[in-house]
């Protein structure tokens, strides 16, 4: 687990370091630098912890239960409990951005269903048996992420 100081910083300090932080980062515009920039900064197991708390914060939004979410992401309900306390029922910054993650994801698959079902015609056209049950099979597979 990542450690921190026992030595508090002044506020001032803090802020000054934070504003640095976010002109580091958000001077990044691919990204593969910014998972680059990423790999530099933080230790795998920082990475691991953040993308985890994303992770719940996902999945709760995507209305996952908690003891999938913990099975999926190894981790405790107590832990996935502190998440729905902290940002279910909340309008915090990361659920209205994860939210327009969602909506971007279903407009994505909306139009893809719209391509699969023009294009994949079983029946008229030779393997599209398959390429309908495959296409069927990754649905069902994306549905439940």
């Amino acid at each position: 687990m990542a450690q921190i100081s026992k030595y508090e910083i002044k506020e001032r300090v803090l802020d000054r370091l934070q504003c640095l932080f976010f002109d580091v980062v958000a001077k990044q515009n691919s990204k593969n630098t910014f998972l680059a920039l990423l790999d530099e900064l933080l230790s795998p197991t920082e990475k691991i912890m953040l993308s985890k708390r994303i992770g719940i914060i996902y999945l709760l939004e995507k209305g996952v239960a908690i003891d999938r979410i913990c099975k999926a992401l190894h981790m405790s309900t107590s832990t996935v409990a502190q998440y729905i306390l902290r940002f279910r029922h909340k309008k915090s910054l990361i659920n209205q951005i994860i939210k327009s993650v969602i909506q971007k994801e279903k407009i994505k698959n909306v139009v893809t269903d719209v391509f699969a079902e023009l294009f994949i015609q079983p029946g008229i056209r030779k393997g599209h048996y398959r390429l309908k049950y495959e296409w069927e099979k990754e649905k069902k597979r994306i549905s439940e992420i």
